[in-house]
């Protein structure tokens, strides 16, 4: 306002006026005038600063969410999953059936859980390899499971003299558990029929016909024998007709299942594991058990470190 007032003709020439014009214009001048921009170099590096110091940052919360996530992952396998090796030797000492020692069946229903926190944590690895002192003294606490014995039939194979030999090494298994043998024939074989009835009882003997047109006995024929179980047993073996079972056989591959923890098991003989004697954990049979097909020998061997068991035959030779 008063900077009009002096630009009027009247008051130009006045000394006051001068001052406030000439005060004005330096005003004028210094808001008008922009601040100065920062250089580009030290605009990087401001940025630079930064990142540097939000690199820090999320390397500390990272390391922090490291640490607690192997603090949950540790209790949480301390508290839920059964301990097992790490190494090769190791398993027989760390779970061997000692006097008063207990087998949970919960530790190999609970199997695909148990092995997903394990290979967290890099344990349970390594080939176990049961001898009857192993586990001969261990007991069983809570559930003991219903095993499911599998075995093709033909009249080519089965005499009269063979299939009562067969039952007889059945019915003298030494196994605590309830057990089931499932006798699987083809509808075109009468002969082998006719003895399958002579000893089926519909419960602890049971037959199961299949209408498969192929050869016989076949991986198709056989699977559809541990189908027909459904979820009556917790577990499933192929019963091969032709191989001798010593009395103590199935026991002694439950109770290496159970304190494993590991859902098959196989027998060892002379250095090498027998295909026809797979056993394990019902669900997981069905997933892996596929007899007499072309490459279900190296199937097993991959599966040795971390989900099979195996017990020694030679244990067992000369026992009553």
């Amino acid at each position: 306002m008063l900077r009009e007032m002096c630009k009027e003709k009247e008051f130009l020439d006045h000394p006051s006026c001068a001052t406030v014009l000439a005060s004005v214009e330096k005003d004028e001048q210094l808001f008008a005038e922009p601040t100065p921009a920062p250089s580009a170099s030290r605009l990087r590096g401001s940025v630079k600063t930064e990142a540097e110091g939000w690199a820090v940052a999320e390397q500390r919360s990272s390391a922090m969410k490291a640490v607690d996530k192997r603090r949950w992952e540790s209790e949480l396998l301390e508290k839920y999953v059964p301990p097992g090796p790490s190494t090769t030797e190791a398993p027989r000492a760390a779970l061997r059936g000692q006097a008063g020692s207990q087998m949970h069946w919960s530790t190999v229903a609970g199997w695909e859980s148990a092995g997903w926190f394990r290979s967290i944590l890099g344990s349970g690895k390594g080939n176990l390899l049961f001898e009857r002192k192993d586990v001969v003294d261990a007991r069983w606490a809570g559930m003991i499971p219903k095993v499911a014995l599998i075995t093709a039939v033909s009249s080519s194979q089965a005499s009269k003299a063979k299939m009562e030999q067969f039952i007889r090494n059945f019915n003298e298994q030494t196994y605590e558990g309830s057990s089931q043998l499932v006798l699987v024939y083809d509808h075109k074989d009468k002969q082998a029929e006719e003895m399958v009835k002579t000893y089926s009882d519909g419960s602890r003997i049971k037959g199961v016909i299949t209408r498969d047109e192929g050869a016989f006995p076949s991986t198709t024929t056989l699977r559809f024998g541990a189908w027909s179980v459904g979820e009556d047993a917790q577990a499933v073996f192929h019963w091969d007709f032709e191989a001798p079972h010593h009395p103590q056989r199935l026991s002694m591959q439950v109770r290496a299942l159970a304190l494993s923890a590991r859902p098959g098991t196989l027998i060892e003989n002379d250095g090498s594991f027998q295909v026809e004697s797979l056993g394990g954990e019902t669900k997981w049979m069905q997933r892996n058990w596929y007899p007499l097909m072309e490459g279900q020998h190296q199937t097993l061997q991959g599966m040795q470190e971390s989900q099979i068991v195996q017990v020694k035959l030679d244990s067992l030779s000369g026992l009553p």
